[in-house]
């Protein structure tokens, strides 16, 4: 499914699209904490895992990178002092030059809701009501920002 909609946007013509294995998604799992990964983003990463073409190519968002984005994100809200504790069951799924990171709740739910959250002191907020609304808000920006540069 994802992939498929990478490739109808375009976003494979200068960067591969990859998988990973059912093996490395338990590895990354077991990294942020022994989380129940959700069905939609298992679906994702064994089809683009290791990369989604141009699709993320300028964020902490792939194999194996994304292992240590957790702490990563406990680590930041320590240095700017923020008191928000990041739940268990948090899944930490995407960085932005370290400073907004991208998490969504391990709580059952096969497609649950995306949360940010910034450097900048605030809590975290809901960004987008699923993942899969997430991959495909993303996909239509980049293919809008993709095709106005031809």
């Amino acid at each position: 499914m994802f992939k498929k909609l990478l490739q109808a946007a375009g976003l494979d013509e200068e960067t591969s699209i990859a998988g990973i294995s059912d093996a490395e998604i338990e590895e990354l799992a077991i990294a942020q904490g022994q989380v129940a990964l959700p069905a939609v983003y298992r679906e994702f990463l064994k089809e683009c895992g290791r990369g989604a073409g141009l699709y993320q190519r300028d964020a902490s968002f792939f194999f194996p990178e994304i292992k240590a984005l957790k702490k990563q994100l406990v680590e930041m809200l320590a240095d700017e002092e923020i008191k928000f504790p990041i739940p268990a069951e948090a899944f930490v799924f995407g960085a932005h030059q370290g400073f907004q990171f991208h998490y969504f709740l391990c709580n059952e739910i096969s497609d649950p809701a995306v949360y940010q959250i910034d450097d900048g002191g605030s809590d975290p907020f809901i960004i987008c009501e699923s993942f899969s609304e997430y991959i495909h808000r993303g996909i239509q920006q980049y293919r809008d920002a993709f095709h106005q540069k031809k």
